[in-house]
């Protein structure tokens, strides 16, 4: 009994370590090469600064919105698709 399960272990682990690899067919999509500039979007998703909960953490709204523009900003400019999705009030009461 023990060696059935050390024998369906180590072929779950084996199966596993397979599928860990990356494939250029999993990593690109299939096709031949790596996306680029223009073609990565990402999503921002989080409380915004004026959110009573980021204020309860002691963090300033002010800075974190500057911080939160700069960061979208340096993802535009290095090629990104931004879009920023916050949940809660967008400005201060």
């Amino acid at each position: 009994m023990v060696l059935l399960k050390l024998i369906l272990s180590l072929g779950l682990m084996g199966a596993t370590a397979v599928n860990a690899i990356p494939t250029p067919e999993a990593t690109t999509g299939g096709h031949d090469r790596l996306p680029g500039c223009g073609e990565v979007n990402v999503l921002l998703t989080g409380l915004p600064p004026y959110h009573p909960l980021v204020i309860q953490q002691g963090h300033d709204p002010n800075g974190t919105e500057i911080g939160l523009r700069e960061s979208q900003k340096m993802a535009v400019d290095a090629g990104y698709n931004v879009r920023c999705e916050f949940y809660g009030n967008r400005f201060p009461e």
